[in-house]
């Protein structure tokens, strides 16, 4: 999002300024791991200034982090009327709306993203692979493979056993084989 915390800008900054600097902390705080820390610090910058993006941006990322997609939708779609020009909210946004199923419009925020960044690897790499329908197709046709090779193995395993004289007893719930006479 934006530059480093330096310090507090005290009490007589201004309130926009003051939001900057929770802003920055926060956003270095989600970087260490320090989830609490960063949702504290990035609520206290948007009480101070409700159009901070970066802010705001930050609360749906780590709605996002939780699994709270409905959450970081409402969080980051916020962060898009703010900065309708960012292609890091349309990829977070993408994230969001993937997580919660929505792989249609999770296809279209990572479009969004690439046209404002056409560099934007991420959104790249996860619009091409959650593509409205592509995975859904993918994922029958990995099904119908295993399908056809399970019938095949399954035709293979008897034919195979009975050349061999072998045979497979259920007893008690347990299965063992065992040779037969040819």
């Amino acid at each position: 999002y934006g530059g480093g915390a330096t310090g507090d800008p005290g009490d007589g900054a201004a309130p926009d300024k003051k939001a900057e600097f929770y802003s920055n902390l926060g956003q270095q705080q989600l970087s260490s791991g320090d989830t609490a820390g960063a949702a504290a610090s990035f609520k206290k910058a948007s009480e101070l200034d409700a159009k901070n993006v970066n802010a705001v941006m930050g609360m749906g990322e780590i709605a996002l982090r939780q699994g709270l997609f409905g959450d970081a939708i409402a969080h980051l779609r916020k962060a898009s009327r703010l900065s309708p020009r960012s292609s890091q909210v349309f990829t977070l946004l993408g994230d969001a709306y993937l997580g919660a199923g929505q792989s249609s419009t999770a296809a279209d925020n990572y479009k969004k993203a690439l046209q404002l960044d056409p560099d934007n690897a991420r959104a790249r790499i996860r619009g091409m692979h959650h593509q409205p329908g592509i995975r859904a197709r993918q994922l029958a046709e990995r099904r119908a493979d295993r399908a056809v090779a399970r019938r095949r193995d399954e035709r293979q395993g008897k034919l195979r056993a009975g050349r061999i004289g072998l045979k497979s007893v259920q007893t008690g719930g347990r299965i063992r084989v065992e040779s037969f006479g040819k």
